[in-house]
């Protein structure tokens, strides 16, 4: 009897024990479960927080980048560093005509006239405003590149950006209707039977046309002056007059000149699809020389690369429009775009071989 009641004890304590563990791992379970939940609603709480924060990091990163600048925000400025009448003068203000359908908030672009120095005036005036975007130019080759190698400017073709390629403008030697020269083989056996009585207008003796003659000259031995003018306009105006016997300038100048003009030859190395049927001088089988003259869009050194596409877009918009395709192949002048690196590397390639040139010429050291 005394066993079975140690032996029923036992069961109950056995009992009391197992009970007791249950509870406690209910209890545990239930604290467990409150806070594991606890933890798992505080650290959803906190990952939904975080979360939270995550999803407005993750929602900003999904939304349309927003621009970086809201540029531009006031007219831009285009320096056209001759005198208004001039092919350059002409582009630039078709351009401008169209351009603000393309320019963010519809912005204009403004042309300004500044001319001097065969285009170094206003290539100055370029190179020291600020790098903001807000001051451009359209220039050809020789105020950008070939007259820094003379020592009388300021700044070297390398403290400019370059915004995008636009045109190779032909230069043509243009002459009056009534001068007794069709094609380059006339002109040239009269400039070598004539030493010293053709006067040539050029746009500056380091223009594409004045090296391209004075190349020839070097070679030909001839005697040719050259009278610098401010731009094609003047020179026009000059072989209108007849103070000059010729002009080296780029294509049409407007109805009234084109029915007074012929043009004899172009001092490219190949013809113009916009003139087909003009002839290169080096097409004479004893001639070899022609240079190509492009222009473009330049900045100041330092406009941050952001602007710097908004302005290349805008203007190879532009000139891709149809309409203002148009205008400038009738003008004579060949759209052929680069972009902002190609505009570079053709630039850097032709300094080396204006440098060249213009030390075998003897005009510089």
């Amino acid at each position: 009897m005394k066993n079975t009641k140690k032996a029923l004890l036992a069961l109950v304590l056995v009992a009391v024990l197992i009970i007791a563990a249950c509870g406690s791992s209910d209890s545990g379970g239930t604290s467990g479960g409150s806070s594991s939940g606890g933890t798992s609603s505080s650290q959803t709480g906190g990952s939904g927080t975080s979360g939270s924060s995550g999803g407005t990091q993750s929602g900003g990163g999904s939304q349309p980048a927003q621009p970086a600048t809201n540029f531009p925000e006031k007219p831009i400025e285009l320096i056209v560093p001759f005198d208004a009448g001039g092919s350059m003068d002409a582009l630039g203000r078709i351009m401008a005509s169209k351009i603000s359908e393309f320019l963010p908030n519809n912005q204009t672009l403004v042309v300004v006239n500044q001319p001097g120095g065969g285009g170094t005036v206003g290539l100055t005036s370029l190179v020291n405003s600020k790098p903001d975007g807000y001051t451009l130019a359209l220039t050809p080759t020789s105020p950008y590149i070939t007259e820094t190698f003379f020592g009388q400017v300021q700044y070297k073709h390398t403290d400019f950006q370059p915004i995008i390629k636009l045109f190779q403008t032909p230069m043509y030697m243009t002459v009056k209707k009534e001068a007794p020269w069709d094609g380059f083989a006339d002109w040239f056996e009269y400039a070598k039977n004539n030493p010293g009585k053709l006067k040539v207008g050029t746009i500056g003796p380091s223009s594409e046309g004045g090296l391209a003659i004075q190349d020839l000259m070097l070679k030909h031995n001839l005697n040719i002056n050259l009278i610098p003018y401010n731009g094609g306009g003047p020179a026009m105006t000059a072989l209108l007059g007849g103070d000059i016997d010729g002009a080296i300038v780029t294509g049409p100048s407007g109805k009234s000149a084109e029915d007074q003009i012929k043009r004899i030859f172009i001092v490219a190395p190949e013809r113009s699809p916009s003139m087909p049927d003009v002839p290169t001088m080096n097409e004479h089988p004893d001639v070899d020389s022609g240079h190509v003259h492009f222009s473009g869009i330049l900045a100041p050194k330092g406009v941050p690369d952001d602007i710097v596409k908004i302005l290349h877009d805008a203007f190879r918009a532009t000139v891709d429009d149809p309409e203002v395709a148009q205008k400038i192949t009738e003008m004579g002048v060949d759209i052929v775009i680069g972009d902002t690196a190609e505009y570079q590397r053709i630039s850097d390639e032709t300094a080396k071989s204006e440098e060249a040139l213009l030390k075998q010429l003897g005009l510089i050291n």
